[in-house]
């Protein structure tokens, strides 16, 4: 004895088509999705590499300013650049110490503070530059 539940499943042509159509549709809008969030990752890096680029040049530009600071306070004639990061730190050579940096910054490509030191003829430091 056989039981009959229901009428047999046919699917309609027509539907057949739009199941289709929905998967392409899917895809398409999944590939859209993966090409706009691929360019905004392109364009937080490009941002976030500008902001670091402008970081570098301001702390360059605090050591440049620290430099002909401690140039300038030299007393006499002869005009002398640091010997050290520690002497723009704190310069004790007139009576009263003077700052001449607040401290010294790290490099922002690295996070460490290991600049490119360029130095002087007289061994000085008159020059820091970020390391490639």
């Amino acid at each position: 004895m056989f039981v009959r539940l229901g009428a047999p499943m046919t699917v309609h042509p027509h539907k057949r088509r739009q199941a289709g159509f929905t998967y392409l549709l899917s895809l398409f809008v999944l590939a859209a999705f993966a090409l706009s969030s691929l360019a905004v990752l392109e364009l937080w890096s490009a941002t976030a590499r500008s902001e670091r680029q402008k970081e570098i040049r301001w702390r360059e530009d605090q050591f440049r300013a620290a430099i002909i600071s401690y140039r300038e306070s030299t007393p006499g004639q002869e005009k002398r650049f640091p010997r050290s990061f520690d002497d723009l730190l704190e310069d004790r050579r007139l009576a009263v110490p003077r700052r001449h940096l607040r401290r010294i910054y790290a490099n922002p490509a690295t996070g460490t503070p290991d600049w490119y030191v360029v130095r002087a003829p007289d061994g000085g430091i008159s020059e820091v530059r970020s390391r490639p």
